[in-house]
């Protein structure tokens, strides 16, 4: 059987573009979400430390905030838990994850 990629060819504004991205994906988006919030350790306390992230991004990049909310919106996730998702920076997978609660399930 052949494996296809999922294709999604859009154009429009940002929250046009985002709002598809986000309703063509939903359920990968919902699973990664849900997957780091139960393997990433402290994952509220990472959460909370992107606001200063968002701030900055609104003032640099307000155009791909504009598109990220309303992605989340499309995939029905909270925006903070995708904008998350979207900052790596924020948290060290090499420690953060918990891998002993990964390996077990």
């Amino acid at each position: 059987m052949i494996k296809t990629f999922p294709y999604l060819e859009i154009s429009g504004s940002h929250t046009e573009l985002g709002l598809a991205i986000g309703e063509m994906f939903r359920g990968k988006i919902q699973e990664v979400i849900d997957d780091r919030k139960h393997y990433i350790r402290s994952y509220g306390d990472k959460i909370n430390a992107l606001h200063p992230f968002i701030k900055e991004t609104k003032k640099v990049f307000p155009q791909y905030l504009e598109e990220l909310t309303a992605m989340a919106e499309g995939a029905n996730v909270p925006f903070i838990d995708l904008f998350f998702h979207n900052t790596p920076e924020v948290y060290d997978r090499t420690s953060d994850w918990d891998r002993e609660q990964a390996q077990t399930e």
